[in-house]
Formats: C-alpha cells, sequence, structure tokens
C-alpha cells in the first residue's frame, strides 16, 4: 500500500507545477505585451559556470551558463541594474560582437525583465506538473491492482 504522504505530495506538485506553468505564461505575455525596450549598457565582466554530466567516465553532456550583472534607463531616466543576471548564448554573442542588446522589462516592476531571444519557461512547468499527477495515477491504480489480487 502505498504511503499517504506520497500520493498528497505527488498530488501537490502536479497541482503546483500546473499553476506555476499558468503564473509563468501569463507573466511572459504581460512582459512581451506592455513591456517597454531598454537598451542594455555594455556588459563589465561575466562570470561562466560549466556543467559536466559523466555516465561510467565517459561525458554526457556539458553544460555553459553566464551570469553578469546588467543596467539599463528605464522609460524615467533612472538606471536599473540587475544583480547576477542569467545572460543567455545568444544575447553574450551579441555583447562580445558590439551589437545593440534590447530588454523588455514591465515600468511598475523592472525586475520583471526578459531579453527578446528568452522564451517562457511555462511548458517546462505544465510537463513536470503532468509527469507528477501521471506518476501519482500510475502508482495508485499499481497499488490498487496489486491490493485486489491480494
Amino acid at each position: 500500500m502505498l504511503n499517504w504522504f506520497t500520493n498528497i505530495f505527488l498530488a501537490f506538485m502536479g497541482i503546483y507545477f500546473l499553476f506555476s506553468s499558468i503564473g509563468e505564461f501569463n507573466e511572459h505575455r504581460e512582459i512581451m505585451n506592455n513591456g517597454k525596450i531598454a537598451i542594455v549598457n555594455p556588459l563589465g565582466q561575466y562570470l561562466e559556470t560549466t556543467r559536466t554530466t559523466k555516465k561510467l567516465f565517459i561525458t554526457t553532456s556539458e553544460t555553459k551558463s553566464f551570469k553578469s550583472d546588467i543596467s539599463f534607463l528605464d522609460e524615467n531616466e533612472n538606471m536599473v541594474t540587475i544583480r547576477n543576471r542569467s545572460i543567455p548564448k545568444d544575447v553574450l554573442n551579441k555583447f562580445m560582437g558590439g551589437e545593440v542588446v534590447t530588454i523588455k522589462y514591465l515600468p511598475n516592476n523592472t525586475l520583471n525583465n526578459k531579453f527578446p531571444s528568452e522564451g517562457s519557461g511555462a511548458s517546462t512547468f505544465f510537463w513536470m506538473g503532468v509527469a507528477a499527477l501521471a506518476l501519482l495515477y500510475v502508482l495508485v491504480r499499481f497499488d490498487r491492482k496489486k491490493a485486489e489480487d491480494s
């Protein structure tokens, strides 16, 4: 018999991820529809982090992420600085190439911002929620079938 805690935990996580996907989608849509565009000041320096995954002493994947402090002028000519912001690879390449980089932000909350190439993380949250609820369904069904066979 499945532990009741496991059932409640999986149900909670599934519902949490599904609602998080809705929130992430709405936030992304609001930034894309109502966001103001600003030019990001050139990066002074950035931090590159490499994450390597190995299986049986063989490198299977290597993921690089880039972080930096970014700054831009908002619509009221106030300097906005965001510390330790994740920088997508294509945006970093634009910075390195000397191109102008823009960012979309919400005027009432400049911390809500996205580079034009950044997508919404809603689909990731959605599929995590579906996976948690599907696992709950499979485990409960397996547990009931096991109980019926006994």
